[in-house]
């Protein structure tokens, strides 16, 4: 007697599955049982509570300088240790652009027109590379970063190349002025103009080679930054800049 009324649903089922009609009920069943099972099986993934994914803990996430990470990575969590390093290396470009800007003041006076507008270009580039650095560095990017280490290394070694060429020919002029040369340099009291212009040149190396000598940025990466934080902005390169001279 339990079944009868099943038996009614199933007759009245069949008929909206014309396909059905024609097959034994024994059929009929089977289909509408499994039907059923895959409605209900259905309904409780749907409706049934889901557990939320557990987020992996901070000390797991490794930083992958291959591509710019969705998280932060080790060491660069602490925004205060970010803005510090970001504070000196604006320093230091500000240092550069400063000196910079006396050099080629220096070099214009000595109607060297061609290598001052030469060296405001690069002064130019410099700075767009620095504020792009910076951007590398917030971003977490560590091949960009590294990327733009070099270019600006590059920058400063072509600097460094056009005021050391044009404080030579500067120099060799000045000593041809006096139309005569030595071999071996005189003492002071021998020929003091030799003497004199070699005061002048003295002093126009201070004021021009020496102080693109001592341009260096990144520079060495300060003590107190971790160990990550100065793996992204400081890259190693293979021909490190030349230190400043010893006075």
């Amino acid at each position: 007697m339990a079944c009868r009324p099943m038996k009614e649903i199933i007759k009245f089922l069949v008929r909206f599955v014309p396909f059905l009609q024609s097959y034994p009920p024994w059929v009929q069943w089977a289909f509408f049982a499994w039907l059923f099972l895959t409605l209900g099986v259905a309904a409780i993934l749907f409706f049934a509570p889901r557990q939320k994914d557990q987020a992996a803990p901070q000390s797991q996430i490794a930083l992958d300088p291959t591509k710019p990470p969705t998280s932060p990575a080790p060491g660069l969590d602490d925004a205060a240790q970010v803005a510090t390093l970001i504070a000196v290396l604006q320093e230091r470009a500000e240092a550069i652009r400063v000196s910079l800007d006396q050099v080629i003041e220096r070099i214009a006076l000595m109607h060297k027109a061609e290598a001052a507008g030469q060296l405001k270009e690069l002064r130019a580039r410099f700075l767009v590379l620095h504020e792009r650095h910076i951007a590398a560095i917030r971003a977490n990017n560590a091949i960009m970063s590294h990327e733009i280490d070099g270019q600006i290394f590059d920058v400063l070694s072509t600097i460094r190349s056009i005021v050391n060429a044009t404080v030579g020919d500067t120099a060799r002029q000045w000593y041809a002025g006096l139309g005569r040369a030595y071999l071996d340099a005189p003492s002071r009291g021998e020929d003091p103009k030799y003497a004199a212009v070699q005061d002048d040149v003295l002093q126009l190396r201070k004021e021009t080679s020496d102080r693109t000598d001592a341009m260096i940025y990144p520079g060495e990466p300060p003590a107190s930054i971790s160990e990550p934080l100065s793996n992204l902005a400081f890259a190693p390169l293979a021909n490190p800049p030349p230190q400043p001279k010893p006075k």
